[in-house]
C-alpha cells in the first residue's frame, strides 16, 4: 500500500510533488479540482497532534485561518496559501504591524465558541514540563523558581478557558492570495486567552529582534487588543519562554537561544515586580 497513491485517487488528486518531510509529516503540493492545494500525510509520531489540529481548524473561520478540503484517517487536505508569512513583515520593517495582526487573529479565536465535548489539551497539562522542570532547572534555579509558581497563580485565576491555537507566531501565519493573513498548524489548547500571544514574543527566529523594549512593545498591543493586563500577557509570555527551552531538552535539541529569551523575561518580570 503506498499512501500517496492511496489518497490521490480517492480525493482525484494530481501532480503530487515533495514539499516537506519531518518526523510528523510529509506533504506534498497537489492539484485538486485543478486548484493548488496541501496533502499533509501524518507518521504515528504527529498523527494525535494533526487530529488536533484538524479539530480546531474545523471550528475556525476561513478568513483566518487555512480551509481544510479533506480529511480522513492520517491525511489531511489544505487550500495552498501562496505566502509570505507574516515573518516577512517583520522583515520589511512593519514589526507592529504584524504584532497586530497576531493580536487580532487572537481575539478571533478566543470568541469562537468551545464544544461541550472536546480533546483540546488543557494549559495545565500543557505546562507539565515546567513544573516537573526535567531536571533543568539546578543551572537556573532562580527563573523556574519564578516562573513555575507564576504560571500556578495564572492558571488558577478567574479567567475564561478559550480555545487557543497553541503556536500563534510569525511563521504560523501565511497571507493566501487576498492578502489576508491565515493561521496554519495549530497545538489545539483550552485555556487562558493571554496565552495565545505568548510565542509571539520570541518571533520570528533568527531575526535579532527580541529585546526588552520589543517585548514591552508587544504587550501593550496585545494587551489593548485582548483586554487583558500587561501583567496577564508578560507573565504567560515568561511561563512560555521558560518552558521553551525544557522542549528543547525533551527534543534532544539545542536550547541557547529560548534560554536567552528566558533570562530576559525574567529580567523584565523582576524589574516590575
Amino acid at each position: 500500500m503506498n499512501a500517496l497513491q492511496d489518497y490521490c485517487a480517492l480525493w482525484k488528486l494530481e501532480n503530487p510533488a515533495l514539499l516537506q518531510e519531518t518526523p510528523r509529516a510529509t506533504l506534498y503540493r497537489v492539484k485538486y479540482a485543478n486548484v493548488p492545494a496541501v496533502l499533509k500525510i501524518s507518521r504515528p509520531l504527529g498523527l494525535e497532534h494533526e487530529r488536533q489540529a484538524t479539530a480546531f481548524l474545523s471550528l475556525c473561520p476561513t478568513e483566518i485561518s487555512v480551509k481544510i478540503l479533506k480529511s480522513q484517517d492520517n491525511a489531511v487536505l489544505m487550500e495552498d496559501l501562496p505566502g509570505p508569512a507574516l515573518s516577512e513583515e517583520v522583515r520589511q520593517g512593519r514589526d507592529d504591524r504584524a504584532t497586530e495582526i497576531i493580536a487580532s487573529t487572537a481575539l478571533r479565536v478566543s470568541n469562537i465558541p468551545v464544544p461541550q465535548t472536546h480533546s483540546f489539551i488543557p494549559l495545565r497539562t500543557w505546562f507539565r514540563a515546567l513544573f516537573e522542570k526535567s531536571g533543568h532547572a539546578g543551572e537556573n534555579p532562580a527563573l523556574y523558581e519564578t516562573a513555575a509558581p507564576l504560571a500556578h497563580e495564572l492558571l488558577s485565576a478567574d479567567a475564561p478557558q478559550v480555545l487557543l491555537h497553541g503556536d500563534l507566531h510569525h511563521d504560523n501565519m501565511i497571507r493566501d492570495e487576498t492578502g489576508r493573513y491565515k493561521m496554519i498548524d495549530p497545538k489545539g489548547l483550552i485555556g487562558h486567552p493571554a496565552y495565545e500571544v505568548a510565542n509571539a514574543f520570541r518571533n520570528p527566529h533568527g531575526a535579532g529582534l527580541v529585546t526588552k523594549e520589543r517585548i514591552l512593545r508587544q504587550a501593550g498591543i496585545f494587551s489593548a487588543t485582548l483586554g487583558r493586563s500587561q501583567r496577564e500577557i508578560l507573565g504567560f509570555g515568561f511561563i512560555h519562554a521558560a518552558i521553551s527551552p525544557l522542549w528543547s531538552l525533551e527534543d534532544n535539541e539545542d536550547f541557547g537561544d529560548s534560554l536567552k529569551v528566558a533570562r530576559l523575561f525574567h529580567e523584565i518580570w523582576e524589574e516590575r515586580a
